[in-house]
């Protein structure tokens, strides 16, 4: 179920007929009235949402005529990018082909992030947007709150990196943003790596050797998705 409230991905079936598919016409804002909803059909990256970190510093018109968009540029939103497909005369902005988007929209300097009004998980960001800033502004990282805390209890343990790129979830009895298995399977991933790369090999082996003498079993003590059990 797309939970969007503003767009839904439709794909079409390629089990109609082409015949009666004209690609030569531009159908774009076409209207569809289904109850009391009305879709519009628009281009398929419309109100995606993309980090031009990238882009800003090899766009051949300047990193103004990016960054001016962020800034509320002629009144439209921070967020809201308009493509001068046409141009701009007024303003020497000229004609940008469709291709050119196409060419550089989905490359290293301009990343696909979601779509507005998904919701997705901090961790899941790219690599890129994992900053403090991002993480306090949208209340990842808020101080004094009641979500659980990992605790390093062992020598030469740090705290953990939010701008890593990887990362694994806790379980809660709040809502939950992992399944049970993906749960299960990190802690798996966690336990193998730290086994197979750490530097302290002799205390991981030996560790691994008692954990064959006392088998624990964590499904058993209902603590198959707990990933610091």
């Amino acid at each position: 179920f797309d939970s969007n409230p503003f767009v839904k991905d439709v794909t079409r079936t390629l089990l109609c007929d082409p015949s009666d598919y004209d690609d030569s016409t531009d159908e774009l804002d076409i209207q569809l009235q289904i109850g009391s909803d009305c879709y519009t059909h628009v281009h398929p990256d419309h109100l995606n949402v993309y980090d031009f970190s990238g882009w800003v510093s090899v766009h051949n018109g300047g990193a103004y005529n990016i960054q001016k968009w962020a800034e509320g540029f002629d009144g439209h939103e921070g967020w809201y990018l308009m493509y001068p497909y046409v141009g701009v005369s007024e303003r020497n902005v000229p004609q940008h082909p469709m291709s050119r988007w196409y060419n550089n929209g989905n490359g290293d300097n301009i990343v696909y992030v979601a779509r507005l009004g998904d919701s997705l998980p901090y961790r899941d960001l790219i690599d890129g947007l994992k900053t403090d800033a991002v993480a306090n502004y949208f209340g990842a990282l808020a101080p004094g709150s009641a979500q659980g805390l990992i605790i390093c209890g062992s020598h030469g343990e740090v705290a953990n990196d939010p701008s890593l790129p990887e990362g694994f979830d806790l379980h809660s009895d709040e809502q939950s943003t992992t399944g049970s298995d993906e749960m299960d399977n990190q802690k798996h991933v966690v336990w193998t790596e730290v086994n197979l790369k750490s530097n302290d090999q002799l205390r991981q082996r030996v560790a691994w050797a008692l954990s064959q003498i006392l088998t624990l079993v964590p499904g058993n003590i209902n603590g198959a998705e707990r990933t610091e059990m």
